[in-house]
């Protein structure tokens, strides 16, 4: 379970330069972040200490998720 506060942006980008994000509504927000959080089971215990998830979809269907550290 998620503990503490946690800051959520749900966004999408259309145009190619990337620079005009659009708010995206989530089914249920809670539950998405928890799932996330909940990935940190698979990692490396020196790397479960991230700051930002981000996933990415591609047009072709593809995925990645991306893990910011911060400083």
């Amino acid at each position: 379970r998620l503990s503490g506060s946690i800051e959520r942006v749900w966004a999408y980008l259309t145009d190619g330069e990337r620079t005009k994000p659009q708010d995206l509504k989530p089914c249920d927000a809670k539950e998405v972040a928890e799932l996330t959080f909940s990935l940190n089971q698979f990692l490396d215990p020196d790397k479960r200490r991230w700051k930002v998830a981000r996933l990415e979809f591609g047009r072709d269907g593809s995925f990645e998720l991306k893990y910011d550290y911060g400083r």
